[in-house]
């Protein structure tokens, strides 16, 4: 069973879905006067990695409070997490990894700019 406040967390990341796949199909990027902006434009794959990291957390929320509410098995509690899980944390260090080349880069245009 889930807490209140983890009902909540989790409901509040499903209503992200629709924003994540509007995201997904309109790879509309961040305005460009944003440290996000500058950061995407920096890394072509980041914006696609980091929509794909956010349909993973919807889609896990989705499963934990299905299993909650009891519209998905508990018995099928165990593959879900699996299916759910790997993604997730395989899109989280690959989003992190790509966040963290895109800021040197950009860090090391901002030092050589200065020169």
């Amino acid at each position: 069973m889930l807490s209140t406040t983890q009902l909540v967390l989790n409901a509040l990341a499903v209503l992200l879905l629709p924003f994540v796949i509007l995201s997904l199909a309109l790879r509309d990027p961040p305005a460009d006067g944003t440290f996000l902006g500058r950061l995407y434009r920096t890394d072509r794959n980041l914006h696609l990695v980091s929509d794909l990291f956010l349909l993973a957390l919807c889609l896990t929320c989705l499963v934990n409070l299905g299993l909650h509410f009891g519209v998905i098995d508990i018995g099928k509690r165990d593959l879900l997490a699996i299916l759910t899980g790997v993604p997730f944390m395989s899109l989280l260090l690959i989003y992190l990894g790509l966040l963290v080349r895109a800021a040197r880069r950009l860090h090391n245009r901002n030092a050589s700019s200065k020169v």
